[in-house]
């Protein structure tokens, strides 16, 4: 079953395209391989937030993103913000925020076999919301 799920590594190599070998259905496809969708990050304050607020289970590379970034808060990316990340000082653009996909509704912790169908969407629809 496809997830957004992504193995997660100690480092990463990074081109203008992305993660070397990262691939992203949706960008590639429909959005014809844009550059602004290179990478996608998330931060540990909000994986801290999701632990916290019922989704003990999480880990990371379960959202899709390629980058997990401590040290770096959440509400400080805004869109034409830069950041500086690694040993080489690669400069990151925010472009545009992440919204949820509805691939995440395959994690396990959120589509457990033992639910019901209507208890499965629930929880979907909780965590997509969230």
């Amino acid at each position: 079953t496809y997830t957004t799920r992504k193995e997660s590594y100690p480092k990463a190599q990074l081109s203008k395209h992305g993660i070397v070998g990262d691939y992203n259905h949706y960008r590639t496809i429909a959005l014809d391989n844009t550059l602004d969708r290179a990478v996608s990050i998330l931060t540990e304050d909000v994986l801290d937030i999701c632990k916290n607020s019922g989704y003990g289970e999480i880990q990371d590379g379960d959202l899709g993103e390629n980058l997990c970034l401590d040290g770096f808060r959440y509400d400080s990316f805004q869109i034409g913000s830069r950041c500086c990340i690694g040993r080489d000082g690669i400069i990151l653009e925010i472009t545009e925020p992440i919204v949820a996909c509805a691939n995440l509704c395959k994690l396990q912790f959120i589509n457990r076999e033992s639910s019901s169908p209507k208890e499965r969407i629930q929880k979907c629809t909780e965590f997509i919301d969230f």
